[in-house]
């Protein structure tokens, strides 16, 4: 689905990769101002491609996945159903309480290995 936003069209693609990019910055307890200085960027625009509003041009895609060690594939996940299959509410629910509980961890280095675990059981 494309949705028309002043001369730019936002997709649900750019949307669902934005939304993996907050993901990602929340597990890892970062703050959209951190990630602007790992992308050399204004917290603004981080905000905006998290909302789906701008596109991550992938110099920068490229830049995240050096920076929180992962595959690319992370900021792809839920592509493939998007058009077939919304996510459950109850899914949605249980995914921000483990985020919130592993946001609390006062490790970083442990949360960020923490999270690439769950990568790899989810893959």
């Amino acid at each position: 689905m494309k949705i028309q936003q002043g001369n730019q069209r936002i997709t649900d693609e750019t949307r669902i990769i934005g939304q993996n990019l907050m993901r990602l910055r929340q597990i890892s307890g970062l703050s959209q101002r951190e990630i602007a200085e790992v992308l050399e960027t204004s917290f603004q625009q981080v905000q905006k491609y998290e909302k789906g509003q701008n596109r991550i041009p992938s110099e920068r895609l490229h830049r995240l996945k050096l920076f929180f060690d992962v595959p690319y594939a992370v900021f792809f996940e839920g592509l493939n159903d998007v058009t077939t299959q919304p996510s459950p509410r109850n899914t949605q629910k249980s995914i921000k309480a483990l985020t919130l509980q592993i946001k609390s961890l006062p490790d970083r280095q442990f949360r960020r290995k923490l999270f690439q675990a769950f990568m790899i059981l989810s893959s």
